[in-house]
């Protein structure tokens, strides 16, 4: 059983190679291209200097490039330090220089606030994703890819090794680092599918962002293991997430705290789209009771609820 989080992926992206793994927008990648991009990617960065247990930080968008980032990490086996986008120059700093990060992949929708945290000695390696203006000592994403070949099997970690570092939000003073391990983030993929009944080549609709780090092991990571189509929809935007559910014969969504009520009206317009969906999970802040009761009126045992711990 692979207890590292690079052995489990790399054996579900192989597994489930000819299977799309995640749509945003009008673009999808198959596993397979998942795949190669995120091997290129470690290989690119182990080029450069990033040895396994070294820690790369993310601070991203949500997009397809963003999954490539998680995923070269996690075959790389470097540590992976998500900042959440919201963060500004001085948040993130913090992050970087308490984590003691060795490289820091950002999209250029940031540039500015990583240029304001230029300086740093401990951090040689920065690596721009997006076709936006970009710090001159930042590399470009896809010319990496480009010039690298594969990994040709994941860095040899140890599970109690640190797969990830994920920041708490700071309410007692500065975020603080809590350390996962591999055996707890791969225990938690193979976990939550049977906790929150997700189908093996299912299809989700996720409205969330992967900044919160623990959608990766509650959403991104057990979606990837089970050979599912991972979609990343708009928020804002409910009519076309419900467009997009229905288009895909979602079997997952993920519902905020906020979006309770709107979601569970709109869904009771539309009740084609429960005829595929299978679990419905809810997680952020407290809600009304009647909210969720008005919810569970149309979904049932669809709902889950659940703490998106750091």
């Amino acid at each position: 059983m692979s207890e590292t989080l690079g052995t489990l992926l790399d054996a579900s992206l192989r597994r489930h190679a000819r299977r799309v793994a995640i749509a945003h927008q009008d673009r999808e990648v198959s596993y397979a291209t998942l795949h190669d991009r995120a091997a290129r990617l470690a290989a690119a960065l182990s080029a450069r200097g990033l040895r396994p247990g070294d820690r790369l930080a993310s601070w991203l968008t949500d997009g397809i490039e963003s999954v490539d980032v998680f995923v070269a990490a996690a075959l790389g086996g470097f540590t992976l330090v998500p900042i959440n986008h919201r963060f500004r120059a001085a948040e993130a700093r913090h992050v970087l220089e308490d984590s003691e990060a060795r490289g820091l992949v950002f999209t250029t929708t940031l540039a500015q606030e990583v240029d304001a945290i230029a300086g740093l000695d401990t951090l040689p390696l920065r690596i721009a994703i997006g076709d936006g203006e970009r710090p001159h000592d930042a590399l470009a994403l896809e010319t990496l890819l480009e010039s690298a070949a594969p990994l040709r099997r994941p860095a040899t970690r140890a599970p109690e090794d640190i797969a990830v570092i994920g920041y708490t939000s700071g309410t007692t003073g500065a975020p603080k680092g809590a350390l996962c391990s591999h055996r707890a983030v791969t225990l938690c993929t193979r976990t939550v599918p049977y906790v929150q009944g997700m189908m093996t080549g299912g299809a989700c609709t996720f409205v969330g962002s992967f900044s919160f780090v623990s959608a990766l092991w509650g959403v991104l990571y057990p979606h990837l293991f089970t050979g599912a189509r991972l979609r990343l929809a708009d928020p804002a935007d409910l009519d076309g997430w419900l467009d997009w559910m229905e288009r895909d014969q979602a079997t997952y969504t993920w519902l905020a705290s906020p979006l309770v009520r709107a979601f569970g009206r709109e869904l009771q317009r539309r009740p084609g789209i429960l005829a595929s969906l299978r679990t419905v999970v809810h997680t952020g802040s407290k809600v009304p009771r009647e909210f969720l009761e008005e919810l569970v009126e149309v979904v049932g045992e669809r709902l889950v609820e659940t703490w998106g711990l750091t």
